[in-house]
């Protein structure tokens, strides 16, 4: 028997819902308590080499924060070195200007 059209449609409608309907005992096992009273089975799980063991809750362990990165420290700088670097820099800025200028601007 070839089923079309709104019959099939019928039919498919009928077959959802009677699997719906003899699927509904089972939503018991779904529930915290009521899977434990029924069933009286305790949780387990496997290790690592595939034994089956009680199960243990996974423990989450959340990652400390990264280290805080060492302070900034300034490197040691003779009076002299400083001088000269002052005076490069007045120099360089002179270049590029065109005319002396001094460090303050």
């Amino acid at each position: 028997v070839v089923l079309r059209g709104a019959r099939l449609g019928a039919t498919l409608w009928w077959i959802r819902t009677v699997h719906g309907l003899f699927s509904g005992p089972y939503v018991a096992f779904k529930l915290p308590l009521l899977d434990t009273l029924l069933t009286h089975a305790r949780k387990t799980g496997y290790d690592r080499l595939g034994h089956t063991v009680p199960f243990k809750a996974r423990v989450v362990v959340s990652p400390s924060p990264p280290p805080s990165p060492p302070p900034l420290r300034r490197p040691k700088m003779s009076a002299g070195a400083f001088k000269s670097l002052i005076a490069d820099g007045r120099s360089r800025r002179a270049g590029e200007q065109g005319e002396l200028c001094d460090a303050d601007g």
